[in-house]
């Protein structure tokens, strides 16, 4: 058996993955082996991905219950132990304190209340003015303190 990387719809990788444990036990034993949803601490490391250690090209196996799932190819389980050993940005989530660290506002410190995977909605007092403004999250880093 070898390693492949599949994606799947936008949050259905735990989906997936119990989808496959049935079909395992329902009588793919032995041709798919174990399913991997890479996490750490509650957060997924590559979301909208899942790997399947299966005896041939897994589309087979996951199409019938998701057919917008795709194979995109085999992986070693080297670069498996490296995805899973990789530094975890935290995600930003509505409520979190964050300091900008990009741009012309670089410094400013205020309080997400938006937030999706790749921008959030930062408000902040700026020049004696609250103010909102939409970052992308990689401009931004969480602080500790309050909303934290």
């Amino acid at each position: 058996m070898q390693w492949f990387a599949v994606r799947v719809p936008p949050c259905s990788e735990n989906k997936v993955r119990k989808y496959l444990e049935k079909r395992k036990h329902d009588g793919l034993a032995g041709r798919v082996g174990r399913i991997l949803v890479p996490e750490r601490d509650g957060e997924l490391l590559t979301p909208g991905y899942i790997f399947v250690e299966a005896d041939w090209w897994p589309d087979g196996y996951v199409r019938p219950g998701f057919p917008k799932a795709r194979t995109l190819g085999s992986v070693t389980e080297e670069e498996l132990d490296r995805l899973m050993s990789a530094a975890v940005k935290p995600r930003i989530k509505k409520g979190d304190r964050v300091e900008v660290v990009e741009g012309p506002l670089s410094g400013q410190v205020g309080v997400v209340t938006r937030a999706n995977a790749k921008r959030a909605r930062v408000t902040f007092v700026f020049l004696g003015q609250e103010a909102t403004v939409e970052f992308e999250v990689e401009a931004l880093k969480r602080v500790e303190g309050e909303g934290s």
